[in-house]
Parts: C-alpha cells; structure tokens; sequence
C-alpha cells in the first residue's frame, strides 16, 4: 500500500510540474505579460497545495500528503524559487524603466506581483529537515493588512544550508533595493509594493542552518563579547545590512510614517515592525551591532535608535493597550516591539561561557525607552481607573496577557537598573506620598491606587523572575549589575583604573536593587499606617502582597546552593532579613482582618504567609 502511495504521488508530481513546464514554455514563446502572470500564478497554486499547512482535503491519508511535499520540496523546490527570481528581477527593471502609468509599465508591475508572491509562497515552505514555523509570511501579512486584532507572531523560515547560495547571494535581493524607491509615498498602498513588502519580511524570517557556523579561532573565544560574534559570522552581518536597507525607510522618521498609518495606511509600517521582530529573533545582537553600523554609515540610522524611536511614537499614540489606542494593530506592533527589545537585552553567554551585556548604544536607547514605557503605562492605570473592570482582564487569557507584557518590560527595565530602578523608587515614593494627602484631603484616590498597583507589580518583575519550574535566583542582568563575578570572565578587569570603576558601577547597581527593594516593601507595609488605611484598597494589598512574596522568593529565602552576591546578603540577610520577615507577618495578619470577603486577596495571603511562616521556623531553628 504504501508503495502504491509513493508512486500515486510521484505521477501526480510529475504531471503537475510537467503542466508548470509547458505553461512556462508557451508564456516565453507567446511573449504576453498575461501568459507570464498565469505561468507564475500556477507555479504559486502548486507550491500552496504541495504544502501540508495550505493543501487542500482529497480524502487521502496524510502519509499521501506527506510524500508528494517532500519529493516536491527534494526535487523541484528550488528550481521553481530559481525561476521566480529570474522573473521577478526581469519584470522589476521593466518597472523601473517603463514610463509610468502605461500599460507596459501595469504588465511589468503585474508579472512583478506574481513572481514575488511566487518567491514569498516558497519561503512560507514547511521545510521539513529543519523545522520551519506553519505559520507563513503570507499569513502574517495578510493578518497585517485585514487590520485584524491580535495579530500572529513573525515566523522563522529555516530552508538549511544547501539553501545558502540562491537565498543570501546579492542577486537574489539587489533588485528589490533599486525597486522600493519607486514603492515609497502614494504608491506604498499598490499590489506591487505590498507583495515587495512580503518578500522583505521572508527574508528578514531566514534563520538557522542556512547562515553558515561562526567559525571561532582561540583569540575570538578568549576575548569573547558581541562584537566578536559578529566578526565570527560575516554572511549573516552582511544579510542583515540588506535587510536594514530595505526595512528602514518604511519606518523612519517614525512619527511622520505613524502620522501616515493612523490615517489608514499601516500596511507599509505594520511590515517594517514585523521584519525588524524578525531580524532580532534570528540574529544575535552582535550582528544586529555590526549591521547597524554599516548601515548608520548610509545615513540610515541603527536599529536600536529605529526600535526607540518606533516605541515612544508608538506609546505617545496609546500604543500600551488597547483601550487606549484608537487602532487595533497599535498595541500589537508595541508588543512586537518589546519583543524585540527583551531578544537584544538578554545577557548573552559569550564564547568564554561567560555572560556579556549589551551593547553600549542598545542600553542608552532602552534606557530611555523604559521610561517612556513607565510614563504611559502611568497614564494608561490612571485613566483606567476610571473604566468598568472586564470580568476577564485580571483571568485567564487576560492576566497571562498582561504578565507577558510585564515580563518584556522588565528586560528593558534591567537594561540599565542605576536609572530604571531608582526612577521606578522614585515613582512609588512620589505616588504614596501623594496617595497620603489625598486621603487628608478626602479626595479621591482612585488614580493613585491603580498607579501603585501597576508600580508595584513591575517592581516585582524587574526585581525577580517568576521562578516558575526552577529555583528562584535573580536575573542576570541585575547580577551583572551588582558585579556579580562569577558571570564575568577571569581576568576581564585588569588595570587599576578598571577596578575602580567596576566598583563604583557594581556599588551604584547594588544601591538601586537595594532602593527598588525597599520602596517595594514599604509600600506592602503600608495598610499598616493609621493614616493610610482609610484609601488604601483590597487589590493594591493584593498587588503588593504578590510583589513582596515574588521578591522574597528570590532575595530572602535564597537556596542555600545560590547565596545571594554579598551586597545584596549585606542588605537582606541577619537582621534585616528579621524585620522584613516580621513586617510581612503583621501585613498578612492585617489583610485578613481589615479586608473580610476578599477571597483573592486572602488567597495571596495565605499563600504568601505559609512561605514566610516555613522560613521563619528554618531561620529560627538554624
């Protein structure tokens, strides 16, 4: 049976791509634009079928599908990728030669049209030896372009190394770099320019196998950092520059593209966002550096000054949550953005298996994005303040959705903890204080709670990861930050000069984690001030007790195998570390009382309390 499968299939690919053959053959000989564009738009219709994800239902067994896709993708992919290139390339310098607005010019622009699309359909390929996303570009654009709400996630298309020389060699994108000028302004909103636009996102999707191994000599992996990695992969920098070269201009200068998309053409910017969360997925920030280098050198700017840009513009629009943007695709491509942020700021281990920080220019720019993120994440509480709550917002999809986003801002937060941490100190400080005249005064304070209950939440998650399925240890960018050395490679500092100026910057870090900490746990202590407990409210205890037994996770109940690094030991254990203990007991004991009926508040609590009761009993006993 099986063989009588392979061999069903083998006929039906065979006759298929003999059919694509002659339609080809008869377009060249004919010499019609139109014979052209149907040759290429059955070229698509056959890939699109041949794929499991897109194929449609003949009653056959999935081992039937599965055979005709990989004798397509093994014996007649590349030939047609190949094919749509030549035509694609053709019909693009037709484009641009042509005199506009005639019917030369509309054929060229329709053979165009198809033959990218024809490209895009085979990079949206399943690839079966390496794993690549069943999500398509195609999808995600076409998601894009509909406006839908919740839109998904860029995929990584990973076609293998044999791949390599049709997919990265200059030929294959050079012609789309002469092409998107053409493709700017009113006619960014034509069929060529969108199927240009999801060429570019493919593209910008390649990862994996199909960049070749860093090749790492003794002196790369002594030295380690990222600049190195990127000396170490060439081609993928070099990938990289194109891709930045075709995406920036959609983007930049972002208010003045943002000012277009609001009103009503976000295809051109929706792409630029979903190209660039693809390039900092695939790539590591070593090469995003190092291309963004050589393209700054073009007058184009970096990536990194592209991702603040877009973000505050973004954020200033009400692009922090969906309540408060006036579009649907705002939020997403600000959740994209984070995205992007949280893959260029985590510590990455270098070749010396040792942790390296970012690069100096993504720090400044998410330094300054963080705060921007605070400032309308303020904004955003304050006027929600004043909304009836959804019954799902703090449940189920609503409250992972919400975490997640948390999550990315806390990378960006830890990027340069001195300033984010003592600005979020400051913020809490301010607002209890404010919160502790409007209860004087008798005014209402209903903004004030929502901005604490959002502070302290964030507080907790720039602090402290969840822990969930591991041991509790701070992140390693706040050990990085406190000059933990056992993240840093030997001998890294070696003058005089250098050692001075490690302590220093390993002294500030520890006094802004050490600031956060306790302007956290103030706060939690708060509905114990007599003043206070007249506004204080069940969901801001809520917040902060679930704050406070985050942070006590991960800094007052270390496991004995992690310590903490010996400032922060200094600054929670012995005595403090009692006081802290203490001040949480009576903070439970007060919620249960003063709050009666607030069942997910008491939960919080009792949950909180038996931690803290369990490693009381341990201390006191040790």
């Amino acid at each position: 049976m099986q063989s009588l499968v392979s061999a069903t299939s083998l006929i039906l690919l065979c006759l298929a791509l003999a059919h694509l053959q002659e339609l080809d053959a008869s377009a060249k000989t004919v010499g019609s634009p139109a014979a052209q564009i149907v040759s290429l738009q059955v070229m698509e219709a056959v890939v699109s079928e041949f794929s499991l994800v897109t194929a449609s239902a003949l009653g056959l067994s999935w081992e039937f599908h599965e055979n005709c896709r990989n004798q397509l993708e093994e014996q007649f992919l590349r030939q047609i990728f190949e094919h749509a290139v030549h035509s694609a390339q053709q019909a693009a310098s037709q484009v641009r030669t042509a005199a506009p607005g005639s019917e030369a010019a509309a054929g060229a622009a329709s053979s165009a049209t198809a033959a990218m699309k024809l490209m895009a359909a085979v990079l949206a390929w399943d690839f079966k030896a390496t794993n690549s996303s069943f999500v398509s570009a195609t999808a995600a654009i076409t998601a894009a372009m509909s406006g839908r709400k919740g839109l998904p996630d860029t995929t990584q298309v990973k076609p293998g190394a044999h791949w390599a020389d049709i997919l990265l060699t200059a030929a294959t994108t050079d012609w789309v770099i002469t092409l998107m000028p053409a493709l700017q302004g009113p006619a960014a909103a034509s069929q060529l320019a969108t199927a240009a636009r999801q060429l570019v996102v493919a593209f910008c999707c390649l990862a994996g196998d199909v960049f070749p191994k860093p090749t790492v000599t003794s002196a790369v992996a002594a030295a380690g950092g990222a600049a190195n990695a990127a000396c170490a992969a060439p081609v993928a920098v070099t990938h990289v520059v194109q891709m930045l070269r075709l995406v920036l201009p959609w983007c930049m200068p972002a208010q003045q593209v943002l000012k277009q998309a609001l009103a009503g053409d976000e295809g051109q910017l929706v792409d630029a966002c979903r190209a660039l969360a693809a390039l900092c997925a695939g790539h590591k920030v070593g090469v995003l550096e190092a291309a963004s280098s050589a393209v700054a050198g073009q007058q184009q700017g970096s990536i990194f000054t592209a991702l603040e840009s877009l973000t505050c513009s973004f954020l200033a629009a009400g692009g922090v949550s969906a309540a408060s943007s006036t579009e649907p695709w705002l939020p997403d491509c600000t959740e994209m953005l984070l995205e992007c942020w949280s893959g260029l700021l985590a510590p990455q281990c270098g070749y010396a298996m040792t942790a390296v920080p970012p690069p100096a220019q993504a720090v400044e720019c998410a330094t300054r994005t963080a705060a921007a993120v605070v400032e309308a994440a303020l904004k955003d509480a304050a006027a929600g303040a004043h909304e009836d709550a959804d019954d799902d917002e703090d449940s189920g999809a609503g409250a992972v959705h919400q975490e997640e986003w948390m999550a990315r801002v806390a990378v960006l937060l830890r990027a340069h903890p001195v300033a984010s941490f003592n600005q979020l100190a400051d913020l809490i400080g301010s607002k209890q204080q404010a919160l502790a005249a409007a209860a004087a005064a008798r005014q209402d304070p209903s903004e004030l709670l929502e901005q604490l209950y959002w502070l302290v939440r964030m507080a907790a998650h720039a602090l402290a990861d969840s822990g969930i399925g591991e041991i509790p240890l701070p992140p390693e960018a706040v050990l990085l930050a406190v000059g933990d050395s056992s993240l840093t490679a030997p001998g890294a500092v070696t003058s005089p000069e250098q050692q001075q100026a490690s302590a220093a910057s390993a002294s500030a870090g520890a006094a802004a984690v050490e600031r956060l900490s306790r302007s956290l746990l103030e706060l939690t202590a708060v509905c114990l001030q007599q003043a206070a407990a007249a506004v204080v409210s069940s969901r801001l205890m809520e917040g902060s007790t679930w704050a406070a037994a985050r942070w006590a996770d991960t800094y007052l109940f270390p496991e004995e195998e992690e310590p903490l690094p010996e400032a922060l030991e200094a600054a929670f254990g012995d005595q403090s570390g009692l006081n802290i203990l203490d001040m949480l007991v009576h903070v439970a004991q007060r919620c249960l009382v003063a709050f009666p009926g607030e069942i997910e508040l008491h939960r919080q609590v009792v949950m909180a309390e038996s931690d803290v009761t369990s490693y009381s009993t341990w201390w006191f006993c040790s």
